[in-house]
């Protein structure tokens, strides 16, 4: 928790104005995550939890239990690769802001004006945190998945993700191809 804090805090007060150039203000960091998802996966683990997921496919739904062992793999497509400061900070830049519509801290991490190497699937993110308590709420997470596909997860803290795979070609008469939700807390 402590962490969380420091990590909020420094991404909070650093002024959203700054410049694209890394390096010029030091190093860039982002909310971390990668390492949250795997805190919340190991959380599963620990109580021993087995959510329930359901998956639908053109109108179609199909539910199933997921063991808490596999829950890594469930979310695989939003753990690798790593989403990772050093790694990432010269594609994307992170602005923090107070949303009182939705009385949340959001944390947007948006590309930079550079071309990302087709080795980075990720087109954005946002981190939504409570200001009052300063924990996480909610996790939006964006990414390529082959010519004209997005990924999205959604991922509601203790709770549930649910994972969309949309089709993002002109006139696509389904656009959602294919929807995973996973829920742990009943």
């Amino acid at each position: 928790m402590a962490l969380m804090s420091v990590f909020l805090f420094a991404a909070c007060s650093s002024d959203t104005n700054k410049t694209d150039q890394q390096g010029e203000e030091g190093p860039v960091t982002f909310f971390p995550v990668h390492q949250f998802f795997l805190g919340e996966i190991e959380d599963i683990k620990k109580k021993g939890l087995s959510p329930l997921c359901k998956i639908t496919v053109n109108g179609k739904t199909d539910s199933s239990w997921v063991k808490h062992e596999q829950m890594e793999a469930a979310c695989a497509e939003f753990l690798r690769p790593a989403i990772d400061s050093s790694v990432l900070s010269p594609f994307f830049r992170e602005t923090g802001f107070l949303d009182e519509t939705i009385q949340a801290v959001t944390l947007d991490t948006e590309p930079r004006a550079v071309a990302i190497p087709d080795s980075i699937p990720w087109t954005g993110w946002s981190v939504y945190v409570d200001p009052s308590t300063q924990k996480v709420k909610r996790i939006l997470l964006t990414k390529k998945a082959g010519t004209n596909k997005e990924m999205q997860l959604t991922w509601i803290t203790g709770k549930s993700c649910k994972i969309l795979v949309i089709n993002k070609t002109p006139g696509a008469l389904t656009p959602v191809e294919k929807e995973t939700s996973i829920r742990w807390d009943f």
